[in-house]
């Protein structure tokens, strides 16, 4: 046996000593003076709120769902912050359109409703959290039926979960399929087995509360009747789709009043109801809510979410928009100076929790750059745009100045309309589209000169003319730059990928593939034909099907001296390539298409640089919402594991001859997520902790013997730990 265990150690050194671990890299960013306390959660789009109890400590959490990625982003109450806290992401099943988190059984765990895959339904998961740990079915209760027949909520629109006649089971309300009405479902359970337990319904109204919106925009008719009014004028048959419902009480009588927004329009309605419980009459109409001087204006189709967001007991309005339009300053938070009876609401943020995170609006492109020439590493991230408003949007650069040192850095925002763009580009006749950028020497002149891709497929020249120890200075050197043209979202790398000595072009684009431009000039005056050596350059195509790839190449040169891969794709994870030196004619071979573990909703870029300068890799990741991850990269040593981090965590019995281990913190834990992964980087199983945890038994049957990696994370640091089983 301990011969079995010295060989098993003997692989797993050998095995692990060229196995990379990513973990997240939490450097400080100040913006506007203050440290961002969630720097790295990367940006909002299309963000829906919800509440629940994510670690269990009777606090309220916030989970937004962006509908920009379909991805979830929880975040934890301290009392006074909300802190981004991933490890609570991968509890959640695969959603889609929206999501509203509510309890619809009575045990006090918030349950997750969906839309459904069938014809725009309702799905139900059910909380199954137990022991602290965070869960839900892995199967949903769903499409939800009321009378046999299914409840339909448009993919562009947003229903009200919420118990509409007090009768203590949660009702819905939806509009119908053609817009004008909102429909009733009135939840049975209390009525069929006495309480809360089940999810049957049966039509309530059919136009609840007795108003119509209007079929050519959204201005309300107030006391309509459902019998006399179902037929609709000839020009109301081409009804905008899409709106959003919000109900809360608004003066503590017990019925349900409306936050409604609209697909084309800036502004929130709010109607007040005049009825019951029982039977709904909306005799308020206020059509730009609140009825202050801070009105709603938020482009476009803003969605109302009624929570309490600034930790006062009292609910707040979340507005933020449901579709891709605003995508910064796009976040409005009115605070409830009233009571949670008598509200009054007044706008205090546009950019509610944006303003913790970096958010450069929509398709970040970040990568490493000294920019100022004092021997540290700075951030530039381009974007397709910042959209504000209907007229204020613009593609460009936001700049990050590391203003740490060499070995402990930290960046502060300097401009979010670096070089102004808009300006530079003002001959072409619509401006530039997108900008996605790559640095490197062209003209020789030992500084780094840029390329930037655009949305039409072409790319342009910048040339860097400051002096030796001076900030980079750009000027526009040559638009459409040798008339390259790649079709649509040039995203390019400057590379010597032929190792001749030169840079030479590699682009990546909207339909999924690669394509190489060999330089055939010199290092002091490049030269690129308009037509690709190859546009399927390592037989790679991210989106083999159609169309929709939005590939993004990282070239770097491992230990060895030999090219990897790492390439963005418009799923939003990571694929990596080998083989690629003295093969630039054949197929690289595929490693992964889920490096470092890191999926962040849509389209995924991704490059490189050292910002600590530990001779470990750092990678900046850029996503379809207009955030940024930050990552490291640590070799895995058997025996050497504490050297990635400090740890005060342990794994026993290690090794350990059962499927089973025992984790113990020398000091009470905060919440987070431990996972096990297979030496091929597949996770086999995971499990949440609550806050406090000192110790805990985990079981995971059916394991072979061999090597494993613990993985803990929490909101604050992430760490690894190998595991022997024999």
């Amino acid at each position: 046996m301990k011969k079995y265990i010295i060989l098993l150690l003997f692989l797993a050194k050998n095995l692990f000593s060229f196995t990379q671990a990513l973990y997240s890299y939490n450097v400080p960013v100040i913006e506007n003076g203050q440290t961002l306390k969630n720097s790295y959660a990367g940006g909002v789009n299309q963000p829906q709120f919800s509440q629940i109890d994510l670690d269990f400590d009777g606090n309220q959490d916030i989970v937004i769902f962006d509908k920009n990625g379909y991805i979830i982003l929880p975040f934890l109450n301290n009392g006074t912050n909300w802190l981004y806290a991933p490890q609570f992401a991968g509890a959640f099943p695969a959603l889609h359109e929206w999501v509203l988190l509510r309890d619809y059984n009575c045990d006090g765990k918030a349950d997750l409703f969906t839309s459904s895959a069938y014809y725009g339904g309702i799905d139900v998961f059910t909380n199954t959290s137990t022991n602290g740990n965070l869960s839900f079915s892995a199967n949903p209760i769903g499409p939800l039926k009321y009378d046999n027949d299914t409840i339909r909520v448009a993919t562009t629109d947003i229903p009200a979960i919420i118990d509409i006649d007090n009768d203590n089971d949660l009702d819905v309300l939806t509009y119908d399929t053609q817009g004008w009405f909102v429909q009733y479902f009135k939840n049975t359970s209390q009525e069929n087995v006495g309480n809360c337990s089940q999810l049957n319904y049966t039509s309530g109204s059919a136009c609840w509360g007795s108003f119509r919106e209007d079929g050519l925009n959204n201005t309300i008719e107030l006391n309509i009747s459902c019998k006399t009014d179902q037929i609709m004028p000839s020009y109301e048959h081409a009804r905008h789709a899409g709106s959003s419902i919000c109900a809360y009480d608004e003066g503590g009588d017990g019925d349900k009043d409306l936050l409604i927004g609209d697909i084309s329009f800036n502004n929130i309605v709010y109607l007040g109801n005049g009825g019951d419980a029982t039977t709904a009459n909306m005799n308020v109409y206020e059509y730009e809510f609140p009825e202050s001087e801070s009105k709603v204006d938020l482009y476009t189709f803003p969605a109302a979410y009624y929570l309490d967001a600034d930790f006062d007991g009292k609910n707040d309005v979340v507005i933020a928009p449901n579709i891709n339009a605003a995508n910064y300053e796009n976040v409005i938070l009115m605070k409830n100076i009233g009571n949670n009876t008598n509200h009054t609401f007044e706008e205090v943020s546009r950019t509610f929790l944006q303003n913790t995170m970096i958010d450069c609006g929509s398709a970040a492109r970040p990568v490493f750059f000294d920019y100022d020439n004092d021997g540290k590493l700075d951030i530039i991230i381009g974007n397709d745009r910042y959209k504000i408003s209907e007229t204020n949007e613009y593609a460009g650069f936001t700049l990050y100045k590391n203003t740490g040192t060499a070995t402990n850095p930290q960046f502060t925002l300097i401009d979010r309309n670096y070089l102004t763009l808009k300006n530079l580009f003002n001959s072409l006749p619509t401006g530039i589209g997108s900008a996605h950028p790559t640095l490197g020497d062209l003209d020789g002149d030992g500084d780094k000169d840029m390329i930037i891709g655009d949305y039409e497929g072409n790319i342009h020249f910048l040339q860097n003319t400051a002096t030796a120890g001076n900030p980079a200075s750009f000027i526009l050197a040559q638009i459409n730059y040798f008339g390259i043209d790649v079709g649509a979202m040039a995203m390019p790398q400057l590379v010597d990928l032929n190792k001749d000595g030169k840079l030479d072009l590699v682009i990546g684009e909207q339909m999924g593939n690669l394509n190489y431009y060999q330089n055939t000039g010199t290092a002091l005056n490049p030269s690129f034909s308009a037509t690709a050596n190859t546009s399927l350059l390592g037989g790679i195509d991210v989106n083999p099907v159609c169309c929709q790839g939005f590939s993004a190449p990282y070239f770097f040169q491992n230990a060895s001296g030999n090219f990897e891969l790492l390439l963005g794709t418009e799923n939003g994870v990571i694929w990596h390539y080998n083989n690629i030196d003295n093969n630039l004619t054949g197929n690289f071979t595929q490693i992964s298409t889920y490096f470092g573990d890191i999926e962040v909703g849509t389209r995924s870029t991704i490059s490189g640089g050292d910002v600590n300068n530990d001779g470990i890799a750092d990678y900046l990741v850029g996503n379809m919402r207009g955030g940024i991850g930050l990552y490291s990269a640590a070799n895995i040593f058997v025996g050497n594991e504490n050297s990635i981090s400090p740890s005060n965590w342990s794994i026993f019995p290690n090794p350990s001859a059962q499927n089973s281990c025992y984790m113990r913190f020398e000091t009470a834990a905060s919440a987070g997520k431990i996972s096990l992964f297979a030496i091929d980087g597949k996770e086999i199983y995971h499990q949440f902790l609550s806050e406090n945890t000192s110790e805990i038994k985990i079981e995971v049957p059916h394991l072979q013997a061999g090597m494993y990696i613990w993985k803990w994370q929490s909101a604050e640091k992430s760490e690894v730990k190998k595991w022997i089983v024999y």
